[in-house]
């Protein structure tokens, strides 16, 4: 029961967007991708797509409110490996929350203070690195998309690229009950100015 893709709108995405709105449903999602346990099928592609290209360190692009990054790294140490150094970007830059993932996990994560276009990423940044988008590449139109990978492949840079689940509205249900909980108790547990 698959759906051809569409484009559709979300809050979080709009321009017009409060930063509180856009804040809020980003960390609710962050909180739901680990609450339903929804990367964990993920550790053992990515670590095999960082073997294949060779990369010791990756930029992770649409970093949100760092929760994939995250947690594929704690998953990683958790099976008593070593994560990659990862640097997170995002056009909407999170500080806050960045700062607090680089103080959970210090010389695993770290991140870029300006907002970066994924579309053209600043040579400083893109250099020795692969690229990561996870759960966040639907969120881009499709000329944008194009671009991200358009300037992925000029710079011979690996991407990868992951969703929490295919274009099936089944998909959403394992994780409605955690991103409901996770929407109800984010004001609570971030509470803003």
């Amino acid at each position: 029961m698959s759906f051809s893709r569409r484009h559709l709108f979300e809050f979080n995405d709009a321009g017009w967007a409060p930063p509180v709105l856009r804040d809020t449903m980003v960390e609710a999602l962050s909180r739901t991708l680990e609450w339903a346990h929804v990367l964990r099928g993920l550790v053992t592609p990515f670590e095999s797509f960082l073997a294949a290209s060779g990369a010791r360190e990756v930029l992770d692009l649409a970093s949100g409110a760092a929760g994939p990054a995250r947690i594929l790294a704690t998953e990683i140490l958790r099976a008593g490996r070593t994560p990659p150094r990862s640097v997170l970007t995002d056009l909407y830059p999170r500080i806050e929350a960045w700062e607090a993932a680089r103080a959970e996990l210090p010389g695993v994560l770290d991140f870029e203070l300006e907002p970066v276009d994924a579309t053209r990423i600043p040579e400083r940044l893109a250099t020795d690195r692969a690229r990561v988008i996870i759960n966040a590449f639907h969120h881009l139109p499709p000329d944008i998309a194009r671009g991200v990978l358009e300037d992925a492949v000029l710079r011979r840079s690996p991407i990868f690229l992951a969703e929490a689940f295919e274009r099936d509205p089944r998909g959403v249900i394992p994780i409605a009950l955690p991103g409901l909980f996770a929407m109800l108790v984010t004001p609570l547990l971030t509470p803003r100015d």
